[in-house]
């Protein structure tokens, strides 16, 4: 349909418009002493049109030092962009800060939800044990909900509106309002786990058991 070439940056994530409008790249200059991350936006009407540089519909720079992992185009064609330490939304042309790292233990965020981003952060609660607080954030609107795990987790994955949770030997599924879905115990760790919207497949290293959410 089109090509667009990068002369001095490299691309670290692409993503396309529910529409199919526009394409966003995420891409990183390593050329100086610090990394810079951009957010490029691409009209594919105006790319399949002319191939030209007028193709381009908006550039957004991030901060010195920030470096982009991840990018979604999610409800209403708001773009949500996530870095090492914080998490911004783009809509109508304003960058927007969802969620932010600061001065908490972040371990893992997403943003590939629908309409949702995600941060979990661990929290002492004594001298040797912590408490995982899942932060959710709704994109549209910035609510915020919380969902409180004791123990640390081992990692999370995320889509549609279904967040796992893998404790190692047990997996808690969770919803973007933080309610709890389903609870599964297991007698030996869990190796890898995927969702759908209404099955889940937890991968063991020798098997794989698939149930219902």
């Amino acid at each position: 349909m089109f090509k667009t070439y990068l002369s001095k940056t490299s691309v670290t994530d692409v993503t396309i418009s529910e529409d199919n409008k526009y394409l966003a790249i995420a891409e990183i200059d390593t050329s100086g002493t610090l990394i810079q991350s951009n957010v490029k936006v691409i009209s594919i009407e105006k790319a399949i049109a002319d191939n030209a540089n007028s193709s381009i519909e908006s550039t957004f720079k991030s901060e010195t030092g920030k470096l982009i992992t991840d990018l979604k185009y999610q409800d209403k064609n708001k773009l949500v962009v996530m870095y090492t330490d914080e998490i911004h939304s783009i809509n109508e042309g304003k960058e927007e800060v969802l969620l932010k790292q600061a001065d908490k233990k972040v371990t893992f965020s997403s943003i590939e939800l629908e309409n949702y981003c995600v941060q979990i952060e661990e929290q002492s609660s004594g001298l040797f044990t912590v408490d995982t607080i899942v932060n959710i954030k709704d994109v549209s609107n910035n609510k915020e909900v919380n969902y409180t795990i004791k123990g640390a987790i081992k990692e999370i994955i995320t889509k549609g509106n279904v967040i796992a949770i893998n404790l190692g030997a047990d997996v808690e599924f969770i919803n973007t309002q933080g309610m709890l879905i389903k609870r599964y115990k297991s007698n030996q760790e869990v190796t890898n786990i995927t969702v759908s919207e209404s099955i889940a497949g937890i991968v063991y290293r020798d098997k794989i058991e698939l149930i219902n959410l």
